[in-house]
């Protein structure tokens, strides 16, 4: 029952940033259709967006060692198995979107204590 708890957490954590990543890639969108072109503003928030789910699964890739060499010894002698390999991918993207976050909280709560230690 932890497992899927912290799955669901880790979950929730990556759909955070992605809802924060579109929002940006929304602005970016708006500014460039008002500047530039429409398909310059869609191409960058394309490129946001991609770049950050391949951040997240190179993320989640090197924190899932282990799952990842079973996922790869399993989909060597079944081929074709691609349902495999998405819910591996899912799952990388998860963990490395929770790792992400962590990170985001750890460093906003030291700049709070910084800000207020000066004050």
């Amino acid at each position: 029952m932890q497992r899927n708890n912290k799955s669901s957490d880790q979950i929730f954590k990556a759909q955070q940033l992605k809802t924060v990543s579109l929002f940006a890639g929304t602005n970016i969108f708006a500014g460039c259709v008002k500047r530039v072109s429409s398909s310059a503003g869609l191409l960058a928030m394309i490129t946001l967006n991609a770049a950050l789910i391949y951040h997240l699964n190179e993320s989640g890739r090197n924190k899932r060692i282990a799952d990842n060499t079973h996922n790869k010894v399993f989909t060597l002698f079944r081929p074709g198995s691609s349902a495999r390999n998405v819910e591996n991918t899912y799952r990388n993207i998860a963990a490395g979107g929770n790792d992400l976050f962590d990170w985001i909280a750890k460093e906003t709560s030291e700049l709070r204590r910084n800000n207020s230690s000066r004050s």
